[in-house]
Order: C-alpha cells, then structure tokens, then sequence
C-alpha cells in the first residue's frame, strides 16, 4: 500500500510507517528470544532481556497515534490513507499483543497467573506512558541511550507532579483502557480455544 502511494502520488510521505512498523516488530523480537531461552535462563539472566523488552514495547501501540496523520489530501482519497494507517496500526498492535503474551507466559511459568497479570497490567502502564512520552514529549526508545539526562528529567517531572500534566494522565489512561480490554479479551479467546 505504501509503495502503491508513492507510485501513484510522488510522495515519500507516509514512508515513516514502515520505520515505525520495524520498531515494533523489537520487542516481538525480543520476548520470542525469551521464551526460547527461558528454560535456560535464570530470572538474573532474563532481566536485561527484558528490560530491553519494556523499553522498545510501547513502539508496537504507538502506531495508532499515527491515525494523527489521517487527513484529506488531494492527491489521493482519504479512505485510502486510513486504510494504509489501519493496517500499520492493527498489525503494530497484534505484535506488540504477541510480545506481552510472551511476557505473561513466562512470568506465569516461573511464578504465577497473579503475577502474571500484575506484571502485564504494569506493562501495559508503563507501555501507555511511554506511548505519550513518544508522540508528545517526542523521545525515542534509543534516547534513554542517547540522552537519558532529559529524558528522566521530563519522566520525574510528570511523576512527582501528575495532576500539572493532564494531558499525559488522560493519553496514559486511555491507551492503558484500551490495551488491557484488548488483552482481556485475548486472553479470554485464548481460554476458549484451549477449553
């Protein structure tokens, strides 16, 4: 769809949707190494594994912000670029489902379903904070490589003094609303399939 509106319109513009779909293939990437590993690996040896998880998996559900770029163009009707947005967006999100999937499997094998669905309800928390923290405050994951000072100064500033930032409480609790109904109800289709 991408190359087709390229072709169609000269324009590179929604280029950006496959960079954004690679990123939130990482934490996929990620949590399938885990569980390969995971019979192998202690909780030390798994932990940086996935903190790398935490810190790329909000790319998967911050492809829905990119609906933000959905408007009309001239050259092409906007019912296409909503489906070509849509179709980066579900896919991003199915993966990043996949990869917390992954996560609660292995909290679950190791520990269990209590602590399973805390840590994948903190997850799915943390994953919407870091949802605005890309499309608001503009960070990427690297950033916190590249330049953590800012970063954890913005992330401290929101944390000490929430109700000063409506905006990320409002954007952290609709994503986190929004991802834990899907999740349920994965889970749920999951039990079924397996009943």
């Amino acid at each position: 769809m991408v190359a087709f509106r390229i072709h169609h319109t000269d324009r590179f513009y929604f280029l950006f949707l496959i960079w954004n779909l690679f990123l939130a293939f990482v934490p996929y990437i990620i949590s399938t190494y885990m569980v390969m590993r995971q019979d192998k690996f202690s909780l030390i040896k798994l932990l940086p594994f996935y903190l790398a998880w935490l810190l790329f998996f909000p790319n998967a559900p911050y492809i829905l912000t990119d609906m933000l770029h959905l408007e009309a163009r001239e050259e092409i009707g906007i019912w296409y670029d909503m489906g070509l947005i849509l179709s980066f967006a579900i896919t991003g999100l199915m993966i990043g489902y996949l990869s917390l999937i992954d996560i609660y499997e292995i909290t679950k094998s190791k520990f269990n379903v209590a602590a399973a669905w805390s840590l994948s309800i903190f997850n799915i928390l943390a994953g919407s904070f870091g949802v605005y923290i890309g499309r608001y405050l503009r960070y990427n994951s690297w950033d916190l490589i590249v330049c953590p000072k800012p970063l954890f100064i913005d992330i401290a500033v929101r944390l000490l003094h929430p109700f000063d930032y409506p905006k990320t409480i409002g954007v952290t609790v609709i994503f986190s609303g929004i991802l834990i109904t899907g999740f349920v109800l994965l889970q749920q289709l999951s039990a079924r399939k397996e009943a």
